[in-house]
């Protein structure tokens, strides 16, 4: 038979054990000769050892299918010595041993301790209390040493299906499990007035599979995820519902684990309709040296601005997307849509621009979107050099204007008769100073520009620049 103490269990201290067996032998022992007076005292001291021992015993808790479980997050102001888990209600009982001879006077109660009900109280010294309930609450006085403890039966809270509910607020953003067994409402009342009920702390997990962004694969992928319910209500929320066809499996929660039941209580399979999505936005800078401030921040700069989005979500539950275009950031004025996943898009005019994703499921019941992306495209600037020195020495070679979010550019050199020497249309590019593969001879030359900023703004630029030291 099983059975704990209602308290630590009590083992007989070596150090007496030793003052014992010397006693004995002194008693005992040819070699020496005692008055009466000096045994009784030597009888007295070992009986009262024996007294101490057995007066420190409390109540016993026996029975069940399985080993008896001591819970042990109890609160001494519970007013309880203890809280036991049996496995089952078989040959449950209760003992308790007193020595002091007072009649032993066993109690129980449900919701209130104030209304206990007397169960027995025939017995001194060893007392017995079988035909123990669930949910219950035993007090056993022994004249003034009160001692109170409260049995539970697992197997009348022991889950054995588990559901997802049809009652589901909002399946995109939570989702509720029911179990068929009332876990959620094992616990105790505390043994002081006014009573409080405390639910246990079962540590249930919760296993099933779901979806997650993979930066080094670039892709949403599988994963096993375990959500541990500490204290029950009455459905088990998700407040992150699954992002694919899975089911869910109660593990063993702690009384369960101990006993080794290896339970696993699932459910058929849920049809995921969470959707989540995820993007992924590079600008793809120019490395020209004369441009000037080629970005700003993380995806903005010198117009025109190339960036491109990639889009990411859990398919196949995901099945559109969207990708959105505005002026403001409460979108609310949109002024370009995407549906492609991967998006190119080139932003010219200077402003601020700020982009999403939004992703769907197949009825559009389910949205998710992603972070927005701001892109703040500069304003324009043009300087022109006055001077360089086209030798060959790597330094100031080239005729190069200073330049910034220039969308229209056109560029001749002339020489003082006014003959047109070179023209060019890319800002990123100049003069080599060559004239027919030859270097030009030194002197003053003359430019015209003209172009257009991302702003709206026209450039219309004429000057002289110094040509140095040519070969």
């Amino acid at each position: 038979m099983v059975k704990i103490e209602s308290s630590h269990f009590y083992f007989i201290n070596k150090w007496w054990l030793t003052g014992i067996c010397i006693i004995f032998g002194v008693i005992l022992s040819n070699e020496f000769y005692l008055y009466i007076d000096m045994r009784k005292s030597i009888l007295l001291l070992l009986f009262s050892f024996v007294i101490g021992s057995i007066s420190a015993q409390k109540i016993i808790v026996e029975g069940g299918q399985k080993d008896v479980i001591s819970y042990q997050k109890v609160s001494p102001a519970s007013g309880l010595d203890g809280v036991y888990v049996l496995y089952g209600l078989d040959h449950a009982k209760l003992t308790f041993n007193s020595t002091t001879g007072n009649t032993l006077k066993w109690y129980s109660y449900t919701n209130n301790i104030a209304a206990k009900t007397l169960l027995k109280d025939t017995e001194s010294l060893t007392s017995t209390l079988e035909g123990l309930t669930n949910n219950t609450g035993y007090v056993l006085e022994d004249g003034a040493d009160i001692h109170r403890i409260w049995i539970i039966d697992y197997k009348q809270y022991e889950a054995t299906a588990l559901a997802v509910s049809s009652v589901n607020l909002s399946p995109c953003d939570e989702l509720h499990l029911t179990p068929t067994a009332s876990l959620y409402s094992m616990g105790y009342n505390e043994a002081v007035f006014p009573s409080n009920r405390k639910l246990l702390d079962i540590q249930l997990p919760i296993k099933f599979k779901t979806m997650e962004f993979s930066d080094a694969s670039s892709a949403y992928v599988s994963k096993d995820n375990v959500v541990t319910i500490n204290s029950l209500s009455a459905d088990i929320l998700l407040t992150e519902p699954p992002l694919m066809n899975t089911t869910f499996a109660l593990g063993d929660d702690i009384f369960s684990a101990h006993w080794g039941l290896n339970k696993n209580v699932v459910t058929p399979e849920y049809t995921a309709v969470a959707v989540s999505a995820k993007g992924v936005a590079k600008h793809t800078p120019r490395d020209a040296d004369n441009e000037l401030e080629k970005t700003k921040g993380d995806l903005g700069g010198s117009a025109p601005v190339d960036v491109t989005f990639d889009a990411y979500a859990n398919e196949p539950t995901t099945t559109f997307y969207s990708w959105e275009f505005a002026t403001d950031d409460k979108f609310s004025n949109v002024f370009a849509t995407f549906s492609a996943k991967e998006v190119r898009y080139t932003f010219s005019e200077a402003k601020i621009y700020y982009v999403r994703l939004t992703v769907s499921n197949t009825n559009n019941s389910c949205l998710d979107s992603t972070q927005t992306f701001t892109v703040e495209v500069t304003e324009s600037s043009l300087n022109m050099p006055n001077a360089f020195s086209p030798n060959g020495d790597g330094k100031n070679d080239v005729f190069l204007v200073a330049y910034k979010s220039i969308l229209k550019f056109n560029g001749w050199i002339f020489n003082r008769w006014g003959n047109e020497l070179f023209t060019w249309t890319d800002p990123a590019k100049g003069w080599d100073g060559k004239i027919g593969g030859r270097y030009a001879t030194p002197g003053v030359y003359f430019y015209v520009i003209e172009a257009e900023g991302s702003e709206g703004k026209k450039y219309n630029l004429k000057g002289a620049v110094n040509v140095f030291t040519g070969k």
